[in-house]
């Protein structure tokens, strides 16, 4: 049910948050409001429960109310879209940064406090458009064996740092900085440079793990592509998906 929709004025433009009380995804209601032409680039959907959220390789992310379920429709333009997830996940790392939150993005797409998963970026294109699915854990922390999870981080949450906790009131700070970022021209090469300085495991000894196989390595950051890059022996490897789990 939609409960109101709330304007965000930055730089003379105005964008738009479509506040649900619940939903089955963001992700979903976004592409049927972009289908429907009700949701104009910038503008953003919010609810306070998804009964069906999902995260990377489509698993299933725990969305209890009082934590921050969005998605964007956005077009990234500075952005190379084979690294849109990092992207936006190094500007949510900066944000944390500014406020002395030391926040650190896991590849591929994974927000990491004190050692716990606080949250991730999930980008979903279709015939050019992208929206881009954002889950903080603001107040909750969810059960750990409720979770498809990935085995790596237990989850962890925002509360007691001093941060706006409302999801509403998040989300419009947030967004304010974010789109700041995507208006910012840099070269990909500085693109990576940053990323690689805040992406955790570089230099260690990990595993990488996909579906159907293990790899044992040194994890040596990203390259241009988003790809990441293993040092096997001798030989650089460069993996496009997977997990990476330090030893």
């Amino acid at each position: 049910m939609l409960i109101t929709k709330k304007t965000l004025r930055i730089n003379n433009k105005t964008y738009v948050v479509w506040v649900f009380d619940q939903c089955s995804s963001t992700l979903d209601l976004g592409w049927e409001l972009i289908k429907s032409q009700k949701l104009s680039l910038g503008d953003s959907i919010l609810a306070y429960e998804q009964k069906i959220g999902r995260g990377q390789f489509r698993r299933r992310w725990s969305s209890p109310k009082g934590n921050l379920f969005v998605s964007w429709y956005e077009r990234f333009a500075f952005w190379p879209k084979n690294m849109l997830g990092l992207a936006l996940g190094l500007a949510c790392v900066e944000f944390f940064q500014k406020k002395g939150i030391g926040v650190g993005l896991k590849w591929p797409n994974d927000l990491i406090w004190a050692e716990k998963k606080i949250g991730g970026i999930l980008i979903e294109e279709r015939k050019g458009e992208f929206l881009a699915g954002i889950g903080l854990n603001l107040r909750v922390c969810p059960d750990a064996n409720t979770l498809d999870r990935d085995g790596f981080f237990p989850p962890g949450c925002l509360q007691g740092l001093g941060l706006n906790l409302d999801p509403l009131g998040f989300w419009l700070e947030l967004k304010a900085e974010l789109i700041q970022q995507v208006n910012t021209p840099s070269s990909p090469e500085e693109l990576v440079a940053k990323i690689n300085q805040n992406l955790l495991f570089q230099g260690r000894n990990i595993i990488f793990k996909t579906t159907d196989k293990e790899i044992k390595g040194v994890f040596k950051g990203i390259n241009r592509a988003g790809q990441a890059l293993v040092l096997v022996e001798d030989k650089l490897l460069t993996l496009e998906s997977g997990q990476i789990v330090a030893i």
